[in-house]
């Protein structure tokens, strides 16, 4: 269970998110009308992300401290390979 603790993670990361999913609406729509004859391209994009950003983040704070401390190396491993993957495209 979340933690009472973590409200003030919780709503400054919702606010953000809602702030970009605003940012990106408004500054695309006639971009993504151009481009794809929808105005709402990229903000349905963005609302898909955005779904899995937060149940991200709930299986991300459901899931102990202690268990982010012992596998601290092989998640900056993992993160490491990632980025380099990431290099190829």
């Amino acid at each position: 269970m979340i933690d009472r603790d973590n409200i003030f993670i919780i709503l400054p990361y919702l606010s953000l998110l809602f702030i970009g999913l605003v940012m990106v609406a408004s500054s695309s729509i006639y971009v993504s009308e151009d481009i794809y004859g929808t105005p709402f391209h990229f903000a349905s994009r963005q609302i898909i992300f955005f779904i899995i950003g937060v149940f991200a983040t709930i299986i991300a704070l459901s899931i102990p401290s202690n268990l982010f401390l012992t596998l601290d190396w092989v998640i900056l491993m993992g993160s490491f390979f990632l980025l380099k993957r990431g290099d190829n495209f």
